[in-house]
């Protein structure tokens, strides 16, 4: 399992139709009807290439084995003939490659009977060796049993410092712990590598998706091949339908059980932990017994869910940051709303106002559709936040902090909407689909829900639809953007079966639910600015910088599409500028101590295996979550609204939740500092 995986959840329109095909296709076959629907539909086609070739090449083997711990140099060797030829296979109907390359990698899974003779000694993490996972070659066979026990030992330490905090963690508590866990935890990790590489129903399809996924991504790396499977996976609730906990999980290609969706109002969603992405990595027990996941199929992990009401899941985050959450089952039912909302003011701020400002908060996970979710809830995202809006000003809201951190999009089409909410009327992007004209996309209502100052929490996870809502703000001047800059994700997709090629159009695609051959989520336009500008690729500066972006970002994705302006003429009337500089100012002079931000957790190459070295490595990671430790003077006054309170409905569990959520907002610190700028905001406006 990789330490850090990161997957970033995308804006879909979901759409299937009736194979033309006959089942039982082989995957050399698939990948001409992927090649030709990507090509005939993608919003920009790659050239068919050398260059496409070599990328398709390296990206299924570095799929297969991230690490460089299954193939041997003189495997890569083998394969290298095939390099260059790929783009030929594709137009010529060959399987060369995916041949040669299936019948290695069946050869080399042989090494899993050896890894038994691997010894667990704990003297040896004294040692200054290094788990390199990014710029080493690939070992000789007789080496590759080696690296297995480097990876053993990484798995070590990673399974030891999951339950154990830095501080009460010693080396000789380490050796107890190898001696009474190695041995179990190297036969997990075995029986993982087994689970997610080995062979199934006869076939090594693992092989075979990682070619078609790697064509997909040729073209851009949003564009991703889905089996039959796990298209269907997306679908699974983690639970029963009377009682869940409100997650949607499928096994990906590494093995790891990733977040796909979060049902708003559940259990995961009132939570404001879980996003969609993250990892689940184990499950711990009400007695605080963890269990891994490795071995798991998603059979088993729906049937572990069932058995329990309350569970804690350890949770990665998409960058790097780890984190235990604990859920209790909910009943999913239609809500009249599903937004939590809270007062907040600066218990001493240096704004020197006579009255503290009453701040709105609001925290969006996703942007939700009610066509998605209309057995939870009756409307979109931007409906309930409307709702929410309404009952928050009869509280006397001053402003609003709208939080996007983490929030990886959704609907744009909720993105627009909830756009509609904080102006009167006019554009709020540009859509440019592939064959058509480019749309102006406006604002369907005239008005404003709420016209009070705003702020948009943003962070390098905040992406896609997130992105269109914090750039239309900024763009009529009609909020604050601020913490960093978001990940620079300005593309739009669909989903689609991987012959749709064999029709003329995407209109022309009937939607059913049976595409046995697979489906391809590929990319088939772009969103731009009202000024026809883009923030693909270098996603939307904030206007007050609270911490650093991740190193991770559209930017970093290789054959990502470049950024581009489209002339479109639009209607939009910005309101007058907002005070940057001068809050900028009363920043600097509070010596705010969040400004210099995070290092970047993920900005990293190599791990050290020694028990020492890695735990000062791991003192960096975790010294690095955005959520730190209140130490501040500024410390926030918090409350839920009346309207909460009053709710004759509202059970111990809600309270016991609500106080939760309150604690966790107390503890933010670019929460406090939000509230802080705003206030600062309010104050100037007073005094005009």
């Amino acid at each position: 399992m990789k330490l850090i995986s990161i997957s970033l959840s995308l804006v879909l329109l979901l759409c299937n139709f009736t194979t033309l095909l006959a089942q039982g296709n082989s995957y050399c076959n698939q990948s001409q009807e992927l090649y030709k629907t990507l090509n005939k539909f993608h919003y920009s086609p790659t050239d068919i290439d050398d260059d496409f070739a070599e990328f398709v090449f390296n990206k299924s083997i570095e799929a297969l084995d991230p690490f460089k711990l299954l193939f041997s140099h003189a495997d890569i060797e083998a394969l290298d003939a095939h390099k260059h030829s790929i783009d030929n296979y594709l137009l010529d109907d060959k399987c060369d490659f995916i041949e040669e390359l299936t019948e290695i990698y069946k050869q080399n899974l042989g090494i899993f009977d050896r890894m038994s003779e691997i010894q667990i000694i704990a003297a040896e993490y004294d040692s200054e060796e290094q788990f390199d996972f990014e710029s080493r070659s690939y070992a000789q066979e007789f080496e590759l049993i080696g690296r297995w026990e480097e990876y053993l030992k990484l798995n070590l330490l990673i399974s030891y410092f999951q339950f154990k905090e830095i501080e009460e963690s010693s080396y000789d508590d380490f050796k107890a712990y190898c001696s009474d866990q190695g041995e179990e935890i190297k036969e997990e990790m075995i029986c993982t590598l087994k689970e997610s590489l080995g062979e199934r129903d006869g076939e090594y399809n693992e092989v075979g998706e990682a070619y078609l996924e790697a064509i997909a991504s040729a073209f851009d790396p949003h564009s991703m091949y889905l089996s039959p499977s796990k298209e269907s996976e997306f679908g699974d609730h983690l639970s029963s339908e009377a009682l869940s906990f409100g997650l949607e999980v499928y096994k990906n290609q590494e093995g790891d059980f990733e977040v796909y969706e979060i049902i708003p109002g559940g259990a995961a969603w009132n939570s404001n932990q879980v996003n969609e992405g993250d990892l689940i990595n184990s499950i711990i027990l009400e007695d605080d017994l963890p269990i891994d996941l490795g071995c798991m199929s998603e059979e088993d992990l729906f049937e572990l869910t069932n058995e329990h009401n309350e569970l804690t899941f350890s949770i990665i985050k998409q960058d790097g940051e780890r984190l235990k959450v604990n859920l209790k089952k909910e009943k999913l039912e239609v809500q009249e709303n599903i937004i939590n909302s809270f007062v907040l003011s600066a218990i001493d701020s240096s704004t020197s106002q006579d009255a503290k400002s009453k701040i709105g908060y609001i925290y969006l996970p996703s942007f939700y559709t009610a066509e998605s979710y209309g057995r939870y809830t009756p409307d979109g995202c931007a409906a309930d936040v409307a709702k929410e809006l309404i009952k928050l000003k009869s509280e006397g809201i001053d402003g609003l902090i709208l939080d996007l951190r983490n929030n990886g999009g959704g609907s744009m089409y909720e993105a627009n909407r909830l756009a509609g909410n904080f102006i009167d009327f006019g554009a709020t992007c540009i859509a440019d689909y592939k064959g058509e004209d480019p749309q102006s996309i406006k604002d369907m209502d005239r008005g404003m829900v709420f016209s009070k100052p705003l702020v948009v929490l943003v962070n390098s996870n905040s992406a896609s639809a997130s992105e269109l809502f914090a750039a239309t703000m900024q763009d009529y001047n009609r909020g604050l953007v601020i913490g960093s800059n978001t990940f620079g994700k300005a593309t739009i997709q669909t989903i689609l079966p991987i012959e749709a090629n064999r029709f003329q159009s995407i209109g022309l695609i009937q939607p059913t639910s049976d595409a046995p051959e697979g489906y391809v989520k590929l990319t088939i336009g772009k969103f731009f600015r009202v000024d026809g500008s883009s923030h693909q690729l270098s996603g939307v500066s904030p206007d007050i910088r609270l911490f650093n972006e991740g190193a991770y970002s559209e930017s970093t994705l290789p054959r990502a599409l470049s950024n581009t302006s489209i002339d479109k003429k639009t209607y939009f009337r910005a309101l007058g500028a907002l005070p940057i500089e001068e809050l900028k100012e009363r920043q600097a002079e509070r010596k705010s101590d969040v400004q210099e931000g995070r290092a970047n957790s993920s900005n990293f190459r190599s791990i050290p295996l020694g028990f020492e070295a890695y735990t000062k490595f791991l003192t960096i990671i975790r010294g690095n979550d955005l959520e730190e430790e209140q130490d501040q003077v500024n410390l926030l006054e918090i409350n839920s609204p009346a309207f909460a309170l009053e709710n004759k409905l509202e059970t111990d569990f809600d309270k016991e939740r609500r106080e939760r959520l309150i604690e966790k907002i107390q503890n933010d610190i670019y929460i406090s500092e939000s509230v802080l700028i705003i206030s600062d905001l309010i104050q100037i406006n007073q005094s005009k």
